[in-house]
């Protein structure tokens, strides 16, 4: 059951990536989701809530396990298809500007926590090529709303 569940979760994220170009974070937004596209998760992440954080947290920590396992969700679906990886990418981003070495991100790849190195620096030749055509279109298509003096 619980297979079943993520593989309709995974489809269901899957889906919602490749429409929007990002991935949701907030419980309630990722909730509504779900159940709206998939009927079959209708409680899913309440019953894993109910599991994974104890009654007795306080309001403040039961928030962040919440967030915690929202992250979760998205690294769990990025192990069932690896298509699913705009967190990790992200992710794996951050850490890349925070000077994190190539290795340690690498290292990171062996837990499905980012992705490796390789599909990164592509990533990022990728953003940088696309960054001045971006720029040209954004002021080409807004030419005529500038003015020289």
């Amino acid at each position: 059951m619980f297979s079943n569940q993520l593989q309709l979760l995974t489809k269901v994220l899957y889906k919602y990536e490749k429409q929007h170009n990002v991935y949701l974070l907030d419980l309630d937004c990722v909730k509504q989701l779900i159940e709206t596209e998939e009927p079959q998760l209708i409680r899913f992440l309440d019953k894993i809530t109910n599991a994974l954080v104890s009654k007795r947290r306080t309001e403040k920590n039961k928030i962040k396990a919440q967030q915690q396992i929202i992250s979760q969700c998205h690294l769990l679906a990025g192990l069932r298809s690896q298509n699913v990886n705009k967190y990790k990418t992200d992710l794996s981003l951050y850490l890349s500007s925070c000077e994190l070495s190539t290795t340690r991100i690498d290292f990171l790849i062996k837990a499905g926590i980012t992705i490796n190195s390789k599909t990164l620096y592509n990533y990022r030749e990728k953003i940088k090529n696309n960054h001045l055509i971006t720029i040209n279109e954004y002021f080409s298509s807004y030419v005529s709303k500038f003015f020289i003096l």
